[in-house]
C-alpha cells in the first residue's frame, strides 16, 4: 500500500506493473515464512499434548502401558502437511493481488483506486487480505487440533496390544456452533482401529485428513479412549497388576487432561 502511494501516476500506468508484482511476491513470501514460524511449533506441541493425553490418564488410572513415542517421521509429515497448506494460501494470494494490480492498470484506475481495490479493508472477509487472514486463522485452528487427534490415534495404536478391548468415543462440543451431524455423532463408540460414521463419511478421528473439508475444517470435536466392556462389577486387573478403569473413567480422565 505504501509503495502504491509513493508511485507517480505515469510510472504506475506504464512501467511499474512487473516491479510492483515482484515486490508483492516478496512480501507474501515473508508472510509465508512468518506463518510457518508461528504455526509449526504449535503443531509439534499439539502432537506432544496428544501423546500425553493418552499416556498420562493411563498412568493415573493404573493401566500399565509402555512409554509412547512419536516418530520424527510422523512429526515431519504433519508439519509438512500444514506447511503445504500455508504455501497454497501464499501462492493463491500472490495470484489474486497480481490480478488486482494488472486489472487496475488496464482499467486506468488512479493509484488511490488501485490501493482501494487491492486492500479496501484488511479485516473484511470479502477482500484479498481479509480472506487470507481468515484462512490463515482457520488453518492454524484446524491443523493444531488435527495434530492433536493424529497423535492420539498413533498413541492408541502403540498401546492397543497392552490394553484389552480398547475403544474410542466421539465427543462433540455441544453448543450452538456444533454441526448437526457432529452432534448426532456424539457418544459414538468404535474399536480403536475402526472409523466413526460421521455425516456419511468414515473418520478415524475428528479432523481426519481423509474427510471432506466441510466435515473437518473448524471441527472442535474430541476422540477419547474408553473400555466399554468393563461396565459393571469389580475392577479388572492386567497381568502386571495394573488396574483397567471402568467405562467412562478413561474418557473422563482424557477430557480432564485436555481441559488442563
Amino acid at each position: 500500500m505504501a509503495e502504491l502511494r509513493n508511485t507517480s501516476p505515469e510510472r504506475f500506468r506504464t512501467f511499474f506493473l512487473r516491479e510492483l508484482q515482484q515486490s508483492v511476491d516478496q512480501k507474501i513470501d515473508v508472510l509465508n515464512e512468518r506463518l510457518n514460524q508461528e504455526i509449526l511449533p504449535k503443531i509439534k506441541g499439539a502432537l506432544e499434548t496428544g501423546r500425553l493425553s493418552i499416556q498420562e490418564p493411563m498412568a493415573v488410572l493404573g493401566v500399565n502401558v509402555p512409554l509412547i513415542h512419536l516418530s520424527q517421521n510422523l512429526v515431519d509429515v504433519v508439519q509438512g502437511f500444514t506447511a503445504d497448506l500455508i504455501t497454497r494460501i501464499s501462492n493463491e494470494t500472490k495470484a489474486r493481488v497480481r490480478a488486482d494490480i494488472a486489472s487496475s492498470i488496464l482499467r486506468g484506475d488512479s493509484i488511490l483506486d488501485a490501493a482501494r481495490r487491492i486492500g479496501r479493508s484488511l479485516n473484511a472477509p470479502a477482500t484479498t487480505f481479509g480472506a487470507v487472514s481468515n484462512r490463515a486463522e482457520t488453518i492454524a485452528r484446524t491443523e493444531v487440533l488435527r495434530a492433536y487427534s493424529i497423535s492420539q490415534a498413533a498413541s492408541l495404536r502403540q498401546i492397543a496390544d497392552y490394553v484389552p478391548n480398547l475403544k474410542k468415543q466421539w465427543l462433540a462440543t455441544l453448543d450452538d456452533r456444533v454441526r448437526p451431524t457432529h452432534r448426532q455423532a456424539n457418544g459414538q463408540i468404535r474399536d480403536w482401529d475402526e472409523p466413526f460414521a460421521v455425516d456419511g463419511e468414515d473418520l478415524m478421528y475428528p479432523r481426519d485428513p481423509g474427510g471432506s473439508p466441510e466435515n473437518t475444517i473448524n471441527c472442535r470435536c474430541m476422540s477419547v479412549p474408553v473400555l466399554s466392556e468393563i461396565e459393571e462389577g469389580p475392577a479388572s486387573f492386567l497381568p502386571g497388576g495394573g488396574r483397567i478403569p471402568g467405562v467412562g473413567e478413561l474418557a473422563a480422565a482424557t477430557m480432564e487432561f485436555a481441559a488442563g
